[in-house]
């Protein structure tokens, strides 16, 4: 008797063992796969991270060359404008000056 309660004591331990071993085991493996999850999501986040910075930067360079073409657009028309006026400014200054000579 004494034999078989001696088996029966090493059965359940092998088995304690065993539970304990596949339950360190399976702890083991799905923190892998966790850490393996977190790190395609970093991953992603960095991805997401630079995609961002870069339309960031990319509508700050479309601002600053619409700023541009606006100041550019206000100078041209500022000597057009100023053309126009100087030619106005001729043809008095040529009336003015015909009108006085007659």
């Amino acid at each position: 008797m004494q034999k078989w309660q001696r088996v029966l004591a090493t059965h359940r331990n092998a088995s304690l063992f065993a539970v304990q071993y596949h339950s360190a085991q399976l702890r083991f493996k799905m923190l892998l796969q966790w850490r393996i999850v977190l790190r395609k999501k970093l991953k992603i986040f960095r991805k997401a991270r630079e995609a961002d910075k870069y339309l960031h930067v990319r509508r700050a360079w479309k601002l600053w060359v619409d700023k541009l073409a606006d100041v550019r657009r206000r100078k041209t028309l500022q000597v057009w404008e100023r053309r126009k006026v100087q030619a106005v400014f001729n043809r008095m200054t040529l009336r003015l000056s015909l009108t006085t000579t007659s």
